[in-house]
């Protein structure tokens, strides 16, 4: 059968998104596929060659920007890349994956990638390279179910890296929050359980992005919390979630009993792990990444020029 016609479909898919700035649903609505197909064929474009990622030297002013953040951090390093304009999307599609290509640079044979869900993972999920590294295990590092459209179910991301790198995927098939501590403390004593959080807390790389307590946090359009519940955490001074434990800007924990009840590596299992690549894109993830690294649980930050800036702009 020939290739012809699928491969007329990614460059006229790729033209749209990439050279018309059309988001994936208005490509899916003009060539009369689903949005997923889309997806499938963007990636299928990059696969084969059609579409090249190309991540350039940063101008000088970005790279000022990497410097003055590591001046603010210095127990961090810290990579701007330029934001692009006309897509948030397409934004946070090369930060993802410039921490993608920096976290295979440090993958050695036997190691544990500790991987987190969501939009921004699936991205970074997708940039891993497909040459086979050695024994290597991409571990979830905090439940899911339920999930929601959109949202890079935890399961699937996991998955997703471990096929990229040719390694084994090793899920954590709970849910992220339950309705007590006495229920949480139950699950977490099964034995494969224990074991991949076990696995997970003693990852020698852990990846993830944060997010913030507003109506568009991933937790809620998943279904995890009510627009109420981010209120009330908002209204306690919490500014960002990874893993589904919140905290403040100053880096303190907050929503203490929600985390409690929560299927998940901890803010201080995450601080033990040696390698932590924290990734996001947007202005609007300031406060929730000046939370984060202030906590100290990056040893690597990747961000787009907007939001180096935005975090820059605020007061220490």
């Amino acid at each position: 059968m020939s290739t012809r016609p699928t491969t007329d479909l990614m460059l006229k898919v790729a033209t749209l998104y990439y050279r018309q700035r059309l988001t994936q649903g208005q490509v899916a609505e003009r060539v009369g596929v689903s949005r997923q197909t889309v997806s499938r064929l963007l990636q299928r474009a990059e696969d084969v060659g059609i579409v090249t990622v190309e991540i350039r030297a940063p101008r000088e002013e970005v790279a000022n920007l990497s410097d003055e953040l590591a001046e603010r951090y210095p127990d961090v390093t810290a990579h701007v890349v330029e934001h692009d304009p006309a897509s948030a999307q397409h934004t946070m599609r090369i930060v993802a994956r410039a921490a993608a290509r920096l976290c295979e640079r440090r993958l050695a044979p036997g190691a544990v990638l500790g991987l987190a869900w969501g939009v921004t993972a699936l991205e970074f999920a997708r940039g891993l390279s497909t040459s086979p590294h050695e024994d290597v295990t991409v571990v979830q590092i905090d439940g899911s179910i339920p999930g929601g459209p959109g949202t890079g179910g935890s399961e699937y991301v996991v998955h997703e890296a471990a096929d990229s790198l040719g390694a084994t995927a090793r899920p954590l098939m709970t849910p992220l929050y339950v309705d007590t501590r006495g229920i949480r403390d139950a699950l977490v004593s099964d034995t494969r359980t224990a074991e991949t959080l076990d696995m997970a807390r003693h990852a020698d790389i852990v990846a993830f992005s944060a997010g913030t307590v507003t109506a568009s946090s991933g937790l809620r359009a998943s279904g995890f919390l009510s627009t109420e519940q981010l209120e009330a955490l908002a209204a306690e001074g919490a500014v960002g979630e990874i893993c589904g434990q919140f905290y403040a800007i100053d880096g303190s924990p907050r929503g203490v009993e929600l985390a409690s009840r929560s299927i998940s590596v901890s803010l201080d299992d995450i601080r033990r792990i040696p390698v932590r690549l924290l990734f996001a894109s947007g202005p609007e993830k300031r406060d929730a990444i000046i939370g984060a690294l202030t906590a100290g649980l990056a040893t690597e930050v990747f961000v787009d020029a907007e939001l180096a800036q935005a975090i820059l702009d605020t007061d220490d």
